[in-house]
Order: C-alpha cells, then structure tokens, then sequence
C-alpha cells in the first residue's frame, strides 16, 4: 500500500450564480486520480454530457452538500466553467500555453494565462451596467440548455441559426414577440452576466502591439491533459515493478504525482519509505 496517500483537499471554488433551487454560490473540486482519467477518457472527451459527467466525478460538495446530476446541469454555463477551470488547475497546475501568430504581423506568440487569477478576476467582477428597460424574461443558459443542443441534428440547413432558435425558446420568454434588436440586447446582457460562459482573452503582440484574440475552453483544456489509457498503463507497470503496488493503488495518484514517483524511477533514486 502507498504509505500515507493524500491527494490533497478540495479546492473550493466561489460560483457567480449557483443554484435557483437552494443556497448554492460556493462548492469544492478535488483533483483527478488515475482511476478517473481512465474513467472519463474512456467516455469520450468533449460535449456537455461529458462535462455533466466530470462534473458529477470531482465536485465533492455544492452549497455544503454532495450534489445531484441534475444540479450540476442546472448551473449556468459560466459556473461550470469555474469548476472545469479549478479542475484543471488542482489537478495539472494552474498555468495555460499557447503559441499564436499575431494575425498582423505573423510574428510568433508565446502567451499564458493562469487560471486561478482568471477564476479570481472573473467570480469578483461586478455585474455590470444595468440592463436596458423593456426586456423579455430570461435566464442564464445552463448546462441542460447545452446538452439539450447538442441532441439536434447536426444535418440542418442552418445549424447556428437551430442552435440559437433553441436557447431563446429555453431562455426567453416570447422571444418571438419581440425585434431582433431586442433579442440582441438580451444576448448581450445574457453574456455580460456569466463572464466565464464564453471565455475570449485579448492578448497582446510583443512585436508589433496589435491585439491578439485567443479562445480558453475549459472542457478542451481538460480533455487534452487526460492521461491517454496507454501511458496510464505504462505508469502502472513501472510503479509496480519498482514499488510493488497494485494498479488500484497506481491509479489513486493523480498525474503529477506519478509522474513524480516515474521521474525517482528513472533517476534510479526510487523512493524508500524507510530512509
């Protein structure tokens, strides 16, 4: 047995909207083990039926209690980003890459962004303007919004247009009753409140200055970090040979931690519970 495992505690997360339905505007992620990345690889990275699944893995309390698939849908999408953005720095550290080319120049672009500060930046803003008078009733768009869009058919003669038909039929009430200037406004204010629902950064060229946009998906983020099955494989076939554990007790470390534990082995400094 790995003596004296401890991946560490949850890390909380403040939610900007919470839940509709009880006191819910703070909840805790712990970070991914092995057995997990196993788990949700093997589920097909990507689509908000997976998020609503890494979701339901990791949260370990919402609004002080364990919550309910359902729950996790009905958070807006800029919540559960938080929780997917909090994920990914718990558990593979909080700093995000990129290499761009600046679209005026062509120059190359390193950029990063750490995502604790981005968490932090965007759950404190404040809520914005006040929105203009004479809008139609509406919420946030949530995780049930998403997934219910992703049951459309991909083979539509508009797609984009099906999407967006959809959410307002969803989100807003009589949509249909109002112009189209309206409805803009609307999707203005929708975004103005849920920052983290659609992330989009505006870096900065270190040659010639011009702006630089750069999308964060927090789900895409995530998917790329998984430990592929074959490397988990190897990774237990190594700690095992050099410490004799068994694969359950591999799989309990998250990744950094047995890419620690592989780092000693191949050092041959593997450690000895007993220096």
């Amino acid at each position: 047995m790995i003596p004296g495992l401890d991946i560490g505690p949850a890390r909380p997360v403040r939610l900007r909207h919470g839940l509709a339905t009880r006191p819910a505007t703070t909840a805790a992620v712990r970070v991914l083990t092995g057995a997990d990345e196993a788990a949700l690889g093997g589920n097909g990275p990507g689509g908000e039926h997976w998020v609503t699944l890494v979701l339901a893995t990791v949260v370990a309390e919402l609004g002080g209690s364990r919550p309910e698939p359902d729950e996790l849908r009905a958070l807006s999408i800029g919540d559960r980003n938080a929780l997917l953005l909090a994920l990914v720095a718990s558990t593979y550290g909080s700093l995000v890459e990129w290499v761009l080319d600046c679209p005026s120049c062509g120059e190359r672009l390193d950029a990063a962004v750490d995502l604790v500060e981005l968490l932090g930046d965007a759950t404190h803003a404040p809520s914005g303007p006040r929105p203009p008078e004479g809008l139609p009733a509406f919420r946030l768009p949530t995780g049930a919004d998403l997934e219910a869009l992703a049951e459309l058919a991909p083979t539509a003669p508009d797609p984009a247009e099906q999407a967006r038909r959809l959410l307002l039929d969803r989100c807003v009430t009589a949509w249909h009753t109002v112009d189209e200037a309206t409805l803009a406004a609307v999707e203005t204010t929708m975004a103005a409140a849920d920052p983290l629902a659609d992330i989009e950064l505006l870096l900065s060229c270190a040659a010639c200055a011009a702006p630089v946009p750069a999308v964060l998906d927090p789900a895409a983020e995530l998917a790329a970090r998984l430990t592929p099955h074959r490397r988990l494989m190897t990774d237990v076939h190594a700690l095992a040979l050099a410490y004799g554990w068994t694969e359950p007790e591999v799989l309990a470390l998250p990744a950094p931690r047995r890419a620690g534990y592989l780092t000693l082995v191949a050092d041959g400094e593997a450690w000895d519970g007993d220096r």
